[in-house]
C-alpha cells in the first residue's frame, strides 16, 4: 500500500507536476489553504507532508502555522518546507518544528530523497 503525502500550495499549476512526481510512491492530496490542510489531516493520517511557506502573497508565512498544525495533529508525520525565499524567521521556526527547509527552485527528486531518509521503513 502507498504511503500517504499531504502537499500544501496554493498555486494548482505549480502543485499538479508535484502531485504527479510523487504520486508514482505515494497517495497525494493536494491542499491549497490552511482551512483544507487542517481539514484533510483530521480526516486523515499522513506519513509525509511537503508544505510551501508562503501561501498568499510575499510577506505570508500561512505555510508555518499549516506545519505547526501538523506538528500538533499528527507528530509522527515526516514534513519538509518549501519556500523560494527563505529569512532568519523561517530558520528559526523551522528549527523550532525540527523540520528541514527546501529552498524553490527544489528537484523534486531530491526533495523525495529528503523524505525518505525522515520516514520509518514501511
Amino acid at each position: 500500500m502507498p504511503r500517504s503525502l499531504l502537499l500544501v500550495c496554493e498555486n494548482a499549476r505549480a502543485a499538479a507536476p508535484v502531485a504527479d512526481y510523487f504520486g508514482a510512491h505515494y497517495l497525494v492530496d493536494v491542499a491549497s489553504d490552511h482551512a483544507t490542510a487542517l481539514a484533510s489531516l483530521e480526516q486523515h493520517h499522513y506519513e509525509a507532508a511537503i508544505v510551501d511557506v508562503r501561501l498568499t502573497d510575499a510577506s505570508s508565512r500561512d505555510g508555518l502555522e499549516i506545519a505547526q498544525s501538523v506538528r500538533s495533529i499528527s507528530p509522527e508525520t515526516s514534513l519538509v518546507l518549501l519556500s523560494s525565499w527563505v529569512d532568519e524567521t523561517i530558520l528559526q521556526s523551522a528549527r523550532e518544528l525540527d523540520v528541514p527547509v527546501v529552498t524553490k527552485p527544489a528537484s523534486l527528486a531530491g526533495i523525495e530523497q529528503l523524505l525518505g531518509g525522515l520516514l520509518s521503513p514501511p
